[in-house]
């Protein structure tokens, strides 16, 4: 579980890479999850959030983006409601290297054209 967890949190990590860019104003950007376990293995996420410009945000144009790019990696973004928002995993751009990040970059933004 810890395996995908790590590459979950990782993808997370190149979704902001990609967003820090895309949206300048919101840098740095936090993206966020909830960890389910039992959805995780089938490449669901529920509640994705996305930390900008000091507040948490469930929609707007940065979380729809977000989750453009996670269905653009192969995840399925659901909103589950009643579940609450716990072990959540955390994407930033600064767990990347530089190298990692403008792959991200390339890869994400070769998908807009």
């Amino acid at each position: 579980m810890k395996d995908i967890q790590t590459a979950v949190s990782r993808n997370l990590a190149l979704v902001a890479a990609y967003l820090d860019v895309r949206f300048e104003y919101a840098a740095p950007v936090v993206v966020m999850t909830n960890a389910q376990p039992h959805r995780l293995s089938d490449a669901y996420l529920a509640t994705l959030m996305v930390d900008y410009c000091d507040k948490v945000r469930f929609s707007g144009p940065v979380v729809k983006e977000a989750a453009r790019c996670l269905y653009r990696l192969g995840y399925r973004v659901r909103f589950f409601e009643g579940e609450p928002a716990r072990d959540l995993l955390v994407g930033r751009a600064r767990d990347l290297s530089a190298h990692e990040r403008l792959e991200a970059i390339a890869h994400f933004a070769r998908a807009r054209c």
